[in-house]
């Protein structure tokens, strides 16, 4: 017969599993930094790994609605939602000059992402992102102005909770390579690229992208 003290750690085994899976994804599986070489000949590179959840114009009332500057007219506006198991880098789309790059805190009494909304996004789910719950959020947003192109590219991080938390590698007036890291966000986050008509986008609601690997537009 088992004794009370083996019986209890046989009953605490699945708690210490447990602790130490979520120990492991919060302190070595989430900063990890693989290899990523873009082939160059793409015009437009996903900005992270992720599902792909917005792909709309950007002169629609969704993406008007989120009142963010340097929407182009006449483009299009996609969005990458990175979880809890994807890398955590958000890598640059595209090769030029960071003509501008700012950080607007939330926006106070701004609704944040609900938690039905928040808990798909972070698992890798595909879920309805209400514009009026980003409007408002905290959000990193970076200008590359490409040469020989009358269109710049833009970038926006928005984070699936409350902060955003990134540490950011680019810097305003600074060169990005393809490819390039821009920032790494702690918690997962939203990565959505701006750009002109020019490009169509080549990806859609539903599919898994590699960050600097995925063709985003062509």
């Amino acid at each position: 017969m088992l004794g009370p003290m083996r019986l209890s750690f046989r009953r605490s085994l699945p708690l210490l599993a447990l602790a130490g899976g979520a120990w492991y994804l919060r302190q070595v599986h989430r900063f990890r930094d693989p290899v990523r070489l873009p082939s160059g000949d793409a015009p437009l590179l996903a900005p992270a790994d992720g599902r792909v959840v917005w792909v709309k114009r950007s002169g629609s009332p969704e993406a008007r609605a989120l009142g963010w500057p340097d929407l182009p007219t006449d483009g299009w506006l996609v969005g990458v939602a990175t979880g809890a198991l994807d890398v955590h880098y958000s890598y640059a789309p595209i090769s030029g000059e960071v003509s501008a790059l700012s950080l607007t805190p939330a926006r106070d009494g701004a609704p944040s992402l609900a938690l039905a909304t928040q808990l798909p996004l972070r698992l890798g789910g595909l879920t309805a992102l209400d514009p009026a719950q980003l409007a408002g959020a905290e959000r990193l947003s970076y200008r590359v102005e490409v040469p020989g192109d009358t269109a710049p590219v833009t970038g926006h991080l928005l984070p699936l909770g409350r902060q955003l938390g990134a540490t950011v590698y680019a810097a305003q007036g600074g060169g990005l390579r393809q490819g390039n890291k821009v920032a790494f966000l702690p918690e997962g986050g939203l990565s959505f690229v701006a750009f002109g008509s020019h490009l169509t986008p080549a990806v859609s609601v539903g599919e898994r992208v590699l960050g600097a690997q995925t063709v985003l537009a062509r």
